[in-house]
């Protein structure tokens, strides 16, 4: 997709195995952000194998106001709850999550597999990058009613 992907896990098994990021770094999650901090504007994917790291990794983004264009969490709506609640507590009703997706990706209608998922939260990152509002289909960005062939209109 043409963006620097940076891979963060703090275990080195799947350090050591993981193929295509640009940088793979073997760290604590929020331990990285603290070190190296993250790029501004930049598009983040926070998907830690427990809620407990995933919450930090966002508590720690909100505390040092890294402002980014894209802060998505992979989540449960469950989990989402639980994760509004517990931020509010802490940062206030008034904390800033416009830029916050969660849970992170398009309803593309398919399965849960890891593939499909992928598909679903890269096209929410190109949405936004691309200041797109909402998903639509090609077909509609067809100006000329002539050509609107799915709507079963007579002429």
């Amino acid at each position: 997709m043409n963006y620097y992907v940076t891979v963060i896990d703090d275990r080195k098994a799947v350090v050591d195995k993981f193929v295509g990021g640009d940088d793979v770094v073997l760290s604590g999650f929020a331990e990285y952000i603290d070190k190296k901090g993250l790029v501004e504007n930049s598009f983040a994917v926070v998907c830690t194998p427990s809620h407990k790291f995933d919450y930090k990794v966002v508590n720690k983004v909100i505390e040092k106001q890294i402002k980014l264009k894209y802060l998505g969490m992979l989540c449960s709506k469950e989990k989402l709850k639980d994760f509004i609640g517990k931020t509010y507590e802490k940062f206030g009703k008034d904390v800033d999550l416009t830029n916050f997706y969660s849970p992170v990706g398009i309803d593309l209608g398919g399965g849960g597999s890891p593939e499909e998922i992928a598909i679903s939260i890269t096209s929410e990152i190109l949405l936004i990058s691309n200041g797109k509002k909402g998903p639509k289909h090609m077909r509609e960005s067809i100006n000329n009613d002539k050509y609107h062939y799915w709507k079963n209109k007579q002429r």
